[in-house]
């Protein structure tokens, strides 16, 4: 998957990378409240491949979440390089999350109405580009993930696969520095899951972007430099992940 030429170099994040510590979630409801995470602490170094494991209701997509500034914590700290993530208001993250950060899903969110490309586009809209600078942009995008071929098809007419390619291309095409992809094979048959993995850390080994994936899957935690194990909202486990080959037996 090569570079085209046009394509800025894509942004590194700062040095000392993305710090949380003694992270907490609450929810209530009522007379109730629930703790998600009880006091995480974890750091995401540049260019790392980190999987974060945990059964359902371990509180992974949350921490995912917090990290991608789409959800705030009740209590404890986050830091990118020498910047208080909590300190900054909506539009100061709103910001920087469409800026340096990129994000995949299992559920593609892809609006049905727009085609390929102006799915793609969006990020760039978001910025004020113009509208013909941000189509050429996303089909050099989209040829890059071998949709070159789909850029006006609506979501509706692309297989799973695809759509999911569209995802990456929508995630990639403002150059972030962090791509969070919360279970990105779980709606895909084993091949198309492994192609898709193979892309992802194609973009992580040789354009140095840092990626973190929510799995249950111990086959793409294996593929990953780093594994964590959030169970009960705490993390049980953070090693190097294990050796083994693509497409391991699910968890």
């Amino acid at each position: 998957m090569s570079r085209p030429a046009t394509a800025p170099a894509a942004p590194s994040i700062e040095s000392t990378g993305l710090v949380l510590s003694a992270v907490r979630k609450q929810y209530t409801v009522g007379p109730v409240t629930t703790e998600i995470l009880k006091g995480v602490d974890l750091g995401v170094r540049q260019g790392d491949s980190l999987a974060i494991m945990g059964g359902s209701g371990s509180g992974k997509s949350t921490l995912m979440n917090i990290m991608g500034l789409m959800d705030r914590p009740s209590s404890g700290s986050c830091l990118l390089g020498d910047r208080d993530l909590l300190r900054m208001d909506d539009d100061e993250r709103s910001d920087l999350r469409n800026r340096r950060m990129g994000f995949i899903f299992q559920a593609f969110h892809l609006l049905p109405h727009l085609s390929a490309w102006r799915n793609v586009a969006l990020p760039l809209v978001y910025r004020g580009v113009s509208v013909l600078e941000a189509r050429r942009l996303a089909v050099e995008m989209l040829e890059r993930v071998e949709m070159g071929d789909r850029v006006d098809h609506r979501p509706s007419q692309l297989s799973g696969g695809q759509q999911q390619r569209v995802g990456i291309a929508r995630a990639l095409i403002g150059r972030p520095a962090i791509v969070f992809a919360d279970e990105p094979t779980a709606a895909l048959d084993r091949d198309t899951g492994c192609e898709i993995m193979d892309q992802l850390l194609r973009l992580n080994s040789e354009e140095g972007i840092t990626l973190v994936i929510v799995t249950h899957d111990r086959g793409v935690a294996r593929q990953c430099s780093r594994l964590v194990r959030l169970e009960n909202g705490v993390i049980e486990e953070s090693a190097p992940a294990p050796a083994g080959p693509p497409g391991g037996a699910p968890g």
